[in-house]
């Protein structure tokens, strides 16, 4: 009896997602906001142009300008771009 029940179970199943067409859809691409820093001192020879830059990421409860501090103080300690 339950073997019973576990086919009419998957029959009607396997009958609904046959009939539906699966509406698949490609991503759309989303437009990003940043801000970037980059240091540089003309005196100074120790400009690390050729790095990575240094990214940060904010969650869903903050924004980019709440991270300006960090921002700063990243870009002038490491001298590399930093983008946030």
């Amino acid at each position: 009896m339950q073997l019973l029940s576990i086919l009419v179970c998957f029959s009607t199943f396997l009958q609904a997602s046959l009939s539906l067409p699966l509406l698949v859809s490609k991503p759309k691409p989303v437009d990003l906001e940043f801000s970037c820093m980059e240091v540089f001192d003309p005196k100074s020879k120790d400009f690390k142009h050729d790095d990575a830059p240094v990214i940060l990421l904010h969650g869903l409860t903050g924004n980019k300008e709440s991270w300006h501090g960090v921002f700063e103080i990243i870009a002038w300690s490491t001298k590399r771009k930093v983008s946030r």
